[in-house]
């Protein structure tokens, strides 16, 4: 989740990527949801890059 402060635009795409092959992995999914979902910075970041 590092990777979504970064000022790096190719960071947080690589960031982006990693947290997405963890959110819809069956084994990972439910964990990295609760985590990324408690930690605002990256939901604002998230919804930033979005725009």
């Amino acid at each position: 989740m590092e990777l979504f402060g970064s000022n790096s635009s190719d960071e947080q795409l690589t960031g982006v990527r990693i947290l997405r092959q963890f959110a819809v992995n069956e084994w990972y999914s439910g964990e990295t949801l609760e985590k990324i979902i408690i930690n605002v910075p990256v939901v604002e970041r998230s919804v930033e890059m979005l725009k």
